[in-house]
């Protein structure tokens, strides 16, 4: 092949590529939360890995399109007050995984469980309202 077709096929299989990875939204983090055998020390980034503490998550700025998973049966003392903001086609996500009842937030007489104040969606789910009762606020800025 000449040299100036292999370097015109070399441009448009660059171009399809770069038109690929602008296209394919990029997939989020997971976040493992385990209460009882979680460390904050670890990556957080699998269940194997989990994090503990309601402090290290509260510590975490999350990004589009990454989840914060609490393990099942798992119970926590505090507020759930998770930092970083969504957009509407990548919320962050607030859920449960494993197997038993849902995830439990005890806030004790504090005003609420979970606070997120945010610029874009999150989405949350199986954690609410067994895990969290009724104290939730939400504050969009």
């Amino acid at each position: 092949m000449e040299p100036y077709l292999r370097n015109a096929h070399r441009g448009v299989w660059l171009s399809v590529l770069t038109f690929i990875a602008l296209c394919i939204p990029a997939q989020g983090a997971r976040y493992y939360l385990d209460s009882t055998a979680g460390d904050d020390a670890r990556s957080g980034l699998s269940p194997a890995e989990s994090w503990r503490s309601l402090n290290k998550a509260n510590a975490t700025t999350f990004r589009r399109g990454d989840e914060l998973l609490l393990k099942r049966g798992g119970r926590w003392a505090g507020t759930l007050q998770p930092q970083g903001s969504g957009t509407p086609e990548q919320p962050i996500r607030l859920a449960a995984y494993g197997e038993g009842p849902r995830p439990f937030i005890d806030g004790g007489t504090g005003p609420a469980k979970l606070i997120l104040i945010t610029f874009a969606p999150w989405l949350i789910a199986y954690v609410i309202p067994a895990a969290i009762h009724s104290s939730v606020v939400v504050q969009y800025q």
